[in-house]
């Protein structure tokens, strides 16, 4: 009776912040509704898994001496496969681009009535990347 459930789907943190404010009670039907599914999982991917390892080996001379091993099913490695396979085309075009920072001191000496002799001082730096201005403003005072 003292368990609760944070529920969200990404882990940035004002995600799990709010999970973390908005708990709630364990729902049993959700977690019967879970374990359903990872029961299907395991008995459809070791099913289909056996089959299309059995009819390679029927069918293909590679796959026959059954030196190649099982050939893996799984409803969740389609996906997941998708997400490598994504990463690996990103890295594979990547073009490095050429960055570069500026920075710079700019001292201001006051000469308006009441502030004489007083000087004010500010750091700036700025990036340049991708064709486009990050600035970032700083005051030493």
């Amino acid at each position: 009776d003292k368990i609760y459930r944070a529920k969200f789907s990404t882990v940035l943190p004002q995600e799990i912040h709010r999970a973390l404010k908005t708990l709630g009670r364990v729902n049993e039907y959700f977690v019967q509704a879970v374990q359903a599914r990872s029961d299907h999982d395991l008995r459809v991917g070791a099913a289909f898994t056996r089959f299309q390892t059995l009819r390679l080996q029927k069918n293909f001379d590679e796959f026959a001496d059954g030196s190649m091993g099982v050939v893996s099913y799984g409803p969740c490695q389609f996906p997941t496969l998708g997400f490598v396979v994504e990463r690996w085309a990103r890295i594979e075009t990547f073009i490095p681009e050429d960055f570069w920072y500026i920075d710079m001191s700019v001292t201001l000496n006051d000469t308006a009535e009441g502030n004489a002799g007083q000087s004010e001082s500010n750091d700036a730096q700025e990036m340049q990347h991708r064709n486009s201005n990050h600035d970032a403003y700083t005051s030493n005072n």
